[in-house]
């Protein structure tokens, strides 16, 4: 094992990659009723949960057989950002609850386990477009 400052392991591994994995990609686009699903399980109602079929995420290019490593990418951004929603994986299923509020106890260290620079950035762009900017009306009267 070799133990590298910062900037040593940024020269030589980046800063993280600048794309959305599948998990992102699926949870930042439009589901079939045109709504960008985010939004819509943030808008669920406290101890609703989502049930999302694995073969959603594969639609954006993840080769998931099983929920395991799919949730712990979502609980990711939802830590990221203190949102309200906690993704568990259950065979060919994710499970997304919506919670009271942010509670950081609930999460496993693999949920909790930072995002490289770059990519944090990008979903924090992401979420921010998403869901921290307000709706645009069109041009003012």
């Amino acid at each position: 094992m070799q133990i590298l400052e910062e900037k040593e392991a940024v020269k030589l591994y980046g800063k993280g990659r600048k794309t959305l994995n599948a998990a992102e990609q699926w949870l930042f686009s439009e589901d079939e009723e045109n709504q960008i699903r985010i939004k819509k399980l943030i808008g669920m109602k406290e101890n609703q949960t989502a049930d999302v079929p694995i073969e959603e995420f594969r639609e954006f290019g993840s080769k998931a057989k099983k929920g395991y490593n799919v949730h712990i990418c979502l609980n990711k951004i939802f830590w990221l950002d203190n949102l309200p929603l906690k993704a568990s994986g259950r065979k060919e299923n994710i499970l997304i609850k919506k919670l009271k509020d942010f509670d950081p106890t609930i999460y496993d260290n693999a949920d909790k386990k930072e995002m490289l620079p770059a990519h944090a950035e990008l979903v924090r762009e992401k979420l921010n477009e998403i869901i921290h900017t307000p709706p645009s009306w069109g041009p003012e009267d």
